[in-house]
């Protein structure tokens, strides 16, 4: 698999975990992206426990704590997904790192964004995909820590030698839609972000 990608900011630091990479901004506390492989192996247990608390990343020394994100009507929510972690005890821990993560409103990750997860993972059941996840822009208001709280989530997933790409507003409007109601292009992606993702015409 050939994907010409560059990452958000300079400014990151590149962690890599087992599961996915984190590049980290330590001057936002939050990460620029996040980037993973999900495989048909990663998609056997059905049985998915509840995620354990929240955890910052030892290999970050500036990473953001779990009470860094509190806001009302947000929440933590995890780019590489609990769900790729199930299947894997090391994923399971560091999937809970607070460099995988970003303030997401409550509604938009229990809904929305969870439909565009879910279509992401029945993808990787032919083969295996490459996924990029982030946030973009800035909310008015911040956390109670006053870490910002990004205006839209984006992810875009490579499979089948395309990708494709969603970019979702981060607000309590982001519910009770299916997959492709926040499909975007990777264009107005890479304009966003500074990626520089290419789909073959």
């Amino acid at each position: 698999m050939i994907v010409n990608v560059c990452h958000v900011s300079a400014m990151a630091q590149r962690i890599r975990h087992h599961a996915y990479t984190t590049y980290y901004n330590a001057s936002k506390h939050e990460p620029d992206s996040v980037s993973w492989d999900v495989t048909s192996v990663m998609l056997s247990n059905d049985a998915i426990a509840t995620p354990g608390p929240f955890k910052v990343d030892p290999k970050i020394n500036s990473c953001a704590k779990p009470n860094d994100y509190i806001s009302p009507g947000y929440t933590v929510g995890l780019l590489f997904s609990w769900k790729n972690a199930a299947c894997n005890l090391t994923d399971q821990v560091e999937c809970l790192y607070m460099s995988n993560a970003l303030p997401v409103n409550s509604r938009c990750y229990n809904s929305d964004w969870q439909a565009i997860d879910d279509y992401e993972r029945s993808l990787a059941v032919k083969d295996k995909i490459h996924v990029i996840a982030g946030g973009w822009g800035s909310m008015l208001e911040s956390t109670r820590s006053g870490l910002t709280i990004p205006k839209r989530i984006w992810k875009a997933v490579y499979a089948d030698g395309r990708w494709t790409v969603w970019i979702v507003d981060n607000t309590a409007n982001a519910v009770g839609h299916d997959y492709r109601y926040w499909l975007s292009t990777v264009e107005q992606l890479n304009a966003i972000t500074g990626l520089n993702l290419q789909n073959s015409h």
